[in-house]
This record gives structure tokens, sequence and C-alpha cells, in this order.
């Protein structure tokens, strides 16, 4: 490799970790931070996020919340996480607006429960993640389910490029009475790094052409 290959490979490289920044609002659910009081506290809406179906709330959980082992803390290390709860049409939900198209883009993000386990209820917490457009169309959804109380990773495949405009996503909590909540943290939306990576190499290489 000469060093003008290699030099443009190392320009790429530190360039893409700024491209790839989360789309997403308050993906940690950090913000607000509140108080220990009990064991959770709820509010209407927060910074990036809203309810939507039956909820009447949005709620962020601190360690000690209900019955049972819960996660010690969020999945990035802090405090705070989301409680989607339980109950059917119920779910959390974030609007945004892509001002240019999103490449191959990565949702991932991470969920967990606690370890409660009682006559007559149900250990798996399930839910469906859904992507729509500006136009209410669903481009992708998938149902998953958790029964851990440890954070584990997940990640919504098929996603499209994503051009310019506006999308909704939301996280719906499907399990029903007798079953545990639904945690969410580190919800992130990003271009795929190797796309970003051959993007940038590619109008690098372009440019270099163009100065020959």
């Amino acid at each position: 490799m000469n060093p003008r290959t290699a030099g443009l490979l190392l320009f790429v490289s530190l360039i893409s970790p700024s491209t790839a920044a989360n789309v997403l609002v308050n993906g940690e659910f950090e913000d607000p931070v509140f108080v220990l009081n009990g064991s959770f506290q709820s509010f209407a809406s927060i910074p990036g996020w809203d309810p939507f179906g039956s909820a009447v709330a949005v709620y962020l959980s601190k360690p000690g919340h209900g019955i049972g082992t819960w996660p010690n803390g969020g999945a990035e290390g802090s405090s705070q996480f989301a409680d989607v709860g339980n109950a059917p049409n119920t779910g959390i939900q974030q609007t945004f607006t892509l001002g240019s198209e999103l490449v191959a883009p990565t949702l991932s993000w991470f969920d967990a429960t606690s370890d409660r386990v009682a006559s007559g209820l149900i250990t798996v917490s399930s839910y469906v993640v859904t992507l729509r457009n500006g136009s209410d169309q669903v481009l992708v959804s998938q149902s998953y389910g958790t029964d851990s109380k440890v954070w584990t990773q997940r990640s919504l495949p098929g996603i499209p490029t994503l051009a310019a405009g506006t999308y909704t996503l939301s996280f719906e909590a499907t399990s029903g009475e007798r079953q545990k909540d639904l945690l969410l943290d580190s919800v992130s939306l990003i271009p795929e790094p190797g796309s970003t990576l051959l993007l940038g190499l590619g109008s690098a290489l372009l440019l270099r052409r163009r100065r020959a």
C-alpha cells in the first residue's frame, strides 16, 4: 500500500465515527435525571420519547423497582432505564427527522426484566419493535421476548436505507397481565459502520482522482 492510500484510509477511519452519530434523542434515558423516590418515577413525556396507546406516562426506573432481582443500573453503566410495562397497546415512541439519507442503518438496544417467578406469573416479557415512515407505513417490524434480568443487546434487521424525511420508532409491550415489565436502554440508530467507511473511502478516492 502506497503512502497516499494509507493516508486516505487513516483519514476515513478518523472521520467515520463522527458520521455515525445516533440520530435518536435520549436513547439512554438519562434525561431528566431524578432523585430516587421509591422505585421509579413516571413522566408524561421525556426528551425524545412519548407514550402511546393506553400508556399515560413514560417510566424511568432505577435499581430496586418492583419485586425480585432487577438489573443493577442501566445497560451503559448508568442508573436509569425505561420501564415500558407489560400491557398490550402500551409503549413508547420517538419521531425523528432525517435531513439526508441514512445508509444501511443499524438499530440496536438492550432489553431486560426481573427474575421474579411466582404462581401464575409468566416469565417472558414480550414486545414489538416497529419503524414507520412519515406516511405511517410500516417499514420493518419484529417481535422480541426477554426472560433475563441481565441486559441483552438486540437489533432490528432488514432496515432499508432511509431517505430524508420523518420516521417513527416504537416499542410496544405485548405481554399482558401476570407477565413481567419490559425494560429498555441504550437505543441507537446509526449508519452501518462498514457502509460509512466504504462511502468515505469512495469519496476520498474520487477526490484524489480529480486532483490527479
